[in-house]
């Protein structure tokens, strides 16, 4: 049976450097071990969220510091003064 690409697949990777092949392995994982079926929309739905709780769980990551960005720096002046 044939799996028709979405026009997301079509960009190489997606959140979290998600490429098609590590979701349709994910598709097939879930398929055989589960026997849930998901199309090729939820699979990439689903990915998304399992590596979003996963790097949630494991805290801030190396990756993850980066500078803070002109909206927070200029949303830092924005406090309401202590009374």
């Amino acid at each position: 049976m044939a799996r028709t690409p979405t026009p997301l697949q079509h960009r190489g990777s997606f959140a979290f450097g998600l490429a098609p092949e590590a979701v349709e392995r994910f598709r097939d994982v879930m398929d055989r071990e589960c026997g849930v079926h998901l199309t090729s929309e939820e699979s990439w739905a689903r990915a998304i969220e399992l590596l979003a709780l996963f790097r949630m769980m494991l805290g801030p990551l190396p990756e993850d510091a980066r500078p803070a960005s002109s909206t927070i720096r200029a949303l830092d002046g924005c406090r309401r003064p202590s009374n």
